[in-house]
């Protein structure tokens, strides 16, 4: 496996799972494609995302009410985790936040729920430390240079990706329960 292909799938993965979310599903089924293990993908991938996503600050305030659809969404990330920062995005949408704002408490959420699994797949030695590094610094770059292109596009440009990533997971999920 090549450093210059985990930079190339962790860049992409985390470029997209910024903007729109559900960076998980490029870079997870690209690491087990390169023959990788499940729990050792899962593992070395949730490193990477502690650091990429702890960034921004927001001024908006979470209703309360969404807390339980919080703490779902985030025991769905911390055991597996593709698609979550997409159905936080549009959780906090739906809840009164701005496109930026949504970014920025998806992002802290993210580190949250990612720390904690991180140190659960630590502890039961589930980290390939070889890919945990070059999927960091991959991830680093592409969440940082997504973060400057979302502040710089319109939020009508922004939620188009956002919805067109949605849709386009909705026709892979089509296309793999009918083929399979």
């Amino acid at each position: 496996m090549t450093i210059f292909l985990l930079l190339a799938i962790s860049f992409a993965a985390s470029f997209v799972g910024t903007l729109a979310g559900s960076g998980g599903l490029i870079g997870m089924p690209s690491l087990l494609l390169l023959g990788l293990p499940i729990h050792q993908v899962i593992g070395s991938v949730k490193f990477p995302n502690m650091f990429s996503s702890f960034s921004d600050e927001s001024d908006w305030h979470l209703p309360k009410k969404v807390y339980p659809s919080l703490f779902g969404i985030s025991v769905y990330d911390g055991m597996f985790g593709p698609g979550q920062a997409t159905m936080l995005m549009y959780t906090f949408l739906r809840n009164g936040a701005t496109y930026l704002q949504s970014l920025a408490f998806t992002r802290f959420q993210t580190f949250i729920s990612c720390t904690a699994a991180f140190i659960t797949y630590f502890m039961s030695g589930n980290i390939a430390w070889g890919i945990a590094i070059y999927y960091t610094i991959g991830s680093l770059i592409g969440s940082r240079l997504a973060l400057r292109v979302a502040q710089k596009i319109s939020t009508g440009q922004l939620r188009f990706i956002l919805h067109s990533v949605t849709i386009a997971l909705l026709n892979q999920l089509v296309i793999r329960v009918a083929f399979h």
